[in-house]
């Protein structure tokens, strides 16, 4: 009798490890959270069942999978196999509908001794799950935004609680112009996995904390229906001094960032760490205006300079600070008046803090 899970799919994102035997072209473009592809056909093999399949019909083309998979069968089952060791009764495997693939590895591995279940309808079926549970459940979910102004410390003051959703940290981007971090972004689908089964983690009625967004957040945008749930949903203010926001901006995009791409590219990490904030800075000059880009990036790039030779960053003060008050708080300024949003309370971050604990305790 096949092991196979066809009921509820809620359970697996709580501990379950999956092997998906997916092509790693399919792999890439969109994945399972705790996933290891670990594919039954390499990207050329599976172009060429597919080419199989639509000159000669399924079963020639199921003929030319098995002779192509069991020519590499061995060290397949073993990788396989290796996998479910390292995680026992928590491992289950899938192919992009629970197919062939899923189903002809699945044999292979009960035939060197070990049985794991197989998800019927695959990837596709995972996928759809997770979406429809995005759907159906973002709009039953209540919220609290934290919103203000580029550089309060919105993001250090969500990562004091527990009961929240971090969607820069899903996005792997800070949001703003220079956002873009050292790594790169998921691709949407993964994005929108990891938002739901975050959702589905934070089951009580605890409203649950989020740093207001754009729609995009770099190159992935927040799925639609939570973003009108959250973007509906009761605003926090956070209000920080322009010193205290440029201390968070040094920290996070200067003293951080750069570190970051250090440790990525002990090469050449520190020139890209500043071609990084001068191609930022150049994608908003339009903006700006020529005369206060033309200024900020003379700036920007003897700062840069001091902090190569001296290790020195307070000089950033120097475009930082006039890059948020003529720039981005006017900008802030009027997104925000022109929405409409329901304030709550404005403050600093002790106050909102407080408000939060209060609002919970209620």
């Amino acid at each position: 009798m096949k092991n196979t899970l066809s009921g509820n799919l809620s359970h697996i994102f709580d501990g379950y490890h999956f092997i998906d035997v997916r092509a790693p072209i399919e792999f890439v473009k969109g994945a399972i959270p705790n996933s290891v592809n670990l594919p039954i056909m390499n990207d050329e093999e599976r172009q060429r069942v597919g080419k199989c399949y639509k000159q000669e019909g399924n079963e020639t083309a199921t003929r030319l999978g098995y002779k192509l998979t069991s020519a590499h069968k061995e060290s397949r089952v073993k990788a396989w196999v290796d996998f479910a060791s390292l995680n026992p009764g928590k491992t289950m495997i899938f192919c992009w509908r629970g197919g062939q693939r899923s189903h002809i590895a699945q044999e292979w591995i009960k035939e060197a001794g070990v049985d794991i279940p197989l998800i019927e309808g695959g990837f596709k079926r995972i996928r759809n799950h997770l979406l429809n549970y995005l759907d159906t459940n973002a709009l039953d979910r209540e919220y609290l935004v934290i919103s203000g102004k580029t550089g309060t410390g919105k993001t250090l003051l969500l990562n004091e609680f527990s009961h929240k959703i971090d969607l820069e940290g899903l996005a792997n981007h800070k949001g703003s112009s220079f956002g873009r971090q050292v790594e790169p972004q998921p691709t949407q689908i993964n994005f929108e996995h990891a938002i739901a089964i975050q959702l589905m983690k934070l089951q009580s009625s605890l409203p649950i904390i989020v740093e207001d967004e754009s729609t995009n957040i770099g190159s992935v945008s927040i799925p639609p229906k939570l973003f009108s749930s959250i973007h509906n949903s009761p605003v926090l203010v956070l209000e920080e001094t322009v010193e205290d926001r440029v201390k968070v901006i040094i920290d996070d995009y200067i003293i951080g960032l750069s570190k970051n791409y250090i440790a990525a590219h002990p090469i050449d990490g520190y020139k890209l760490y500043s071609e990084h904030l001068c191609s930022a800075l150049f994608r908003v000059r339009k903006r700006l205006g020529g005369e206060l880009y033309s200024k900020l990036d003379s700036r920007l790039k003897s700062s840069l300079e001091i902090q190569q030779t001296t290790g020195q960053v307070t000089q950033h003060d120097s475009w930082i600070v006039p890059m948020l008050v003529e720039y981005y708080d006017g900008m802030y300024k009027y997104q925000f008046d022109k929405q409409k949003r329901n304030v709550l309370i404005k403050g600093d971050s002790a106050t909102l803090k407080e408000f939060i604990l209060q609002h919970k305790n209620n």
